[in-house]
């Protein structure tokens, strides 16, 4: 597992709405074992233009470096209160999905975030599933999980 914030960058005026490869994010702060080149421009075209725009990425925490503990991601992820995030998981056959959460990870007492959260996946090709606007339930953290999204 590995977790990606958003790192915002300057960009001039007349590139703010285009959409080509010379606006592509880069990824920063560690290289992903998950992420390549193809992975970055296929998230890069499912997130909203207006909170895609102007970021770079950057590795948080990776499971291969940080270890598996929830309250530890919570307390790193904690040193990125207004970013949204990556949450990207490869399984044990190697398949890669995850999801595109509007804030970051945390302890929560409610649901948080909203209907910019998506999940994704690379099996057996990319696709995304953008909320479909039945409810709120977004994100939700507590000390032993944390779930994203959720029925009545």
């Amino acid at each position: 597992m590995q977790i990606i914030h958003h790192s915002e960058v300057s960009l001039p005026e007349d590139e703010e709405e285009s959409f080509d490869e010379g606006s592509m994010p880069e990824l920063v702060g560690g290289a992903s074992v998950i992420l390549n080149d193809q992975r970055i421009k296929d998230l890069y075209k499912a997130v909203p233009r207006q909170v895609s725009v102007g970021y770079n990425y950057e590795l948080v925490y990776a499971t291969h470096r940080d270890g598996f503990s929830l309250m530890n991601l919570y307390v790193k992820m904690a040193e990125y209160p207004e970013s949204p995030v990556w949450l990207l998981i490869r399984d044990n056959h190697r398949c890669v999905f995850g999801a595109y959460l509007s804030e970051t990870i945390k302890e929560s007492k409610n649901f948080y975030g909203s209907g910019y959260t998506f999940l994704f996946s690379w099996h057996p090709h990319f696709r995304h599933f953008h909320w479909q606007g039945d409810n709120e339930f977004y994100m939700y953290g507590q000390k032993d999980y944390f779930s994203i999204g959720s029925g009545e």
